[in-house]
C-alpha cells in the first residue's frame, strides 16, 4: 500500500465522505481539520496560475465533493429546522387559541 501524503490524504478524504454519508458529523469535524491542515501543507507553496499534477488535482476534486455534500447537508439542516420552527409556531398558537 502506498503512503504517500497524498494517498494518506486521499484516503483520510474517503473517510470524511463516509462519516458524512452516514451521519456521523463530530467525527467527520475531527478529520476535516485534519485534512484541511494537509491541504494547506500542500498547496500552501503553490503558485496562482501552476498546472497541478494529477494527485493534486485529484485531491482538489474530492475536496470539491467533500465540500458539495457538507453544502447539502447544512442546506437539509436547515430546512429541517425552519420546518421545526414553523411547526413550533403552529404549536404555539393552538395552544392560545385553545385555550
Amino acid at each position: 500500500m502506498n503512503h504517500s501524503p497524498f494517498s494518506r490524504v486521499i484516503d483520510n478524504g474517503h473517510l470524511i465522505l463516509r462519516l458524512l454519508n452516514r451521519g456521523e458529523l463530530d467525527l467527520a469535524d475531527i478529520e476535516i481539520d485534519k485534512y484541511l491542515g494537509s491541504l494547506e501543507d500542500m498547496f500552501s507553496g503553490i503558485k496562482p496560475e501552476t498546472n497541478l499534477n494529477t494527485e493534486e488535482r485529484q485531491i482538489l476534486e474530492q475536496f470539491k465533493d467533500i465540500f458539495t455534500l457538507i453544502e447539502e447537508q447544512k442546506s437539509s439542516v436547515e430546512s429541517e429546522l425552519l420546518q421545526f420552527a414553523k411547526a413550533g409556531r403552529a404549536t404555539k398558537r393552538y395552544k392560545s387559541n385553545a385555550g
